[in-house]
């Protein structure tokens, strides 16, 4: 009979899993944040002007590299973090899109709990 590995019995699994996931997250954040600048403003200048972009995607880079090395603190960091995702579409969004909060909220909301279930272990 074969065995199947589970997060559970693998508790490396679930940590790479979030490091993955978090990193694909913050990765276009900044993809996001530097190319708008870029894209929109012209050269070094559009990035003057797009420099609001930055912000959230270094708190993302701060809180993807807080749970690369302490995985329980970092969970809470991207759980906050998406909590506060949610709350923000949803106080100025006109209209709801859910595949929209899904797309904002999803990743670190799921990598916090990748990153919690498998820190206990760590």
């Amino acid at each position: 009979m074969a065995q199947t590995a589970s997060l559970e019995t693998k508790p490396g699994a679930a940590l790479w899993c979030a490091r993955v996931l978090a990193l694909l997250w913050v990765a276009f954040w900044l993809y996001f944040a530097i190319g708008s600048g870029i894209g929109e403003g012209g050269g070094a200048g559009g990035l003057i002007v797009h420099v609001l972009f930055m912000p959230p995607a270094l708190l993302f880079l701060a809180a993807f590299l807080l749970a690369w090395y302490r995985p329980r603190a970092g969970a809470v960091a991207l759980a906050v973090i998406g909590i506060a995702l949610t709350v923000i579409y949803l106080a100025v969004a006109n209209r709801v899109q859910p595949y929209v909060l899904a797309l904002l909220a999803g990743p670190p909301l799921g990598a916090a709990l990748l990153f919690w279930v498998g820190g206990r272990r760590a």
